[in-house]
């Protein structure tokens, strides 16, 4: 009688349930062994390949969730379901290529999706020329989340880049200027303090010692040191700048593909 209780656990049905409820409770480690265990009863079950990837995906592992999906369906077409979370996981690790070839030969996805999948990685690749046309199909379409995408648009074409060569010429110009323009008015600040302060005090000291004198020499170097640094830097600020802006842009793309794929 144990040996029938023990062997009625591990059946089909009971190893569905288990897995289950250890997904619903968030136990998604647990929920894979088990779907994997169910998937080993039932191998040509595609409803139980879903919920074993979607398993390892709510676990924050999209290359594993990938490359499962991949071993589970070989040459087939994946069924909506499982197109959806393969969109999703290529987006998080940001393979485009696969996933524009994902959505491009998949036969069960719908042209709706097909085009929005497009459109956000377009905008998450800051290609705003691309996106447009997509886009305005997607509203013919009557795509629900089109006024996020529009808004999105719309911000992307409107960012104003700070431009690294003007910000480095107004730092060669005038110490600090060019991070000012960039809008690190504090560094700013400090760099013409700095620049300025040490090349002042070694030309007191070449004045009152002579040319000759090793404190203003060595003032002089820590002067034209922070000078060519400060240049350096106000590059570096202007591209973290731009790349802030972008990065605000892409972090919403990204928010909304994956709340609809």
């Amino acid at each position: 009688m144990v040996f029938a209780q023990e062997e009625d656990l591990y059946n089909l049905e009971n190893t569905r349930k288990f897995a289950d409820y250890l997904y619903k409770s968030g136990q998604y480690q647990l929920a894979v062994n088990e779907y994997e265990r169910a998937l080993f009863l039932n191998p040509s079950n595609d409803t139980l390949k879903y919920l074993l990837v979607q398993s390892i995906s709510e676990q924050g592992k999209p290359l594993q969730a990938i490359e499962r999906t991949n071993n589970l369906f070989e040459a087939r077409d994946l069924p909506t379901n499982m197109a959806k979370v393969q969109a999703h996981n290529l987006f998080l690790i940001k393979d485009f290529k696969q996933l524009n070839d994902l959505v491009k030969k998949n036969a069960y996805l719908s042209d709706e999706d097909k085009l929005a999948a497009a459109a956000y990685t377009e905008l998450w690749q800051l290609d705003w020329n691309a996106a447009t046309p997509m886009i305005q199909q997607l509203e013919i379409l009557g795509y629900s989340n089109t006024p996020d995408l529009q808004d999105l648009l719309k911000r992307g074409q409107s960012l104003r880049y700070k431009s690294p060569a003007l910000a480095v010429g107004l730092s060669a110009l005038v110490p600090g200027l060019g991070k000012a323009y960039v809008g690190d008015w504090k560094d700013g600040l400090i760099s013409l303090i700095i620049v300025s302060g040490t090349a002042w005090q070694s030309y007191r000291s070449f004045k009152r010692k002579g040319s000759d004198n090793f404190g203003g020499w060595f003032l002089g170097a820590v002067s034209i040191g922070f000078y060519g640094g400060n240049i350096l830097g106000t590059n570096k600020a202007a591209k973290k700048y731009n790349n802030k802006l972008n990065g605000v842009i892409q972090h919403e793309t990204e928010h909304h593909f994956l709340g609809h794929f």
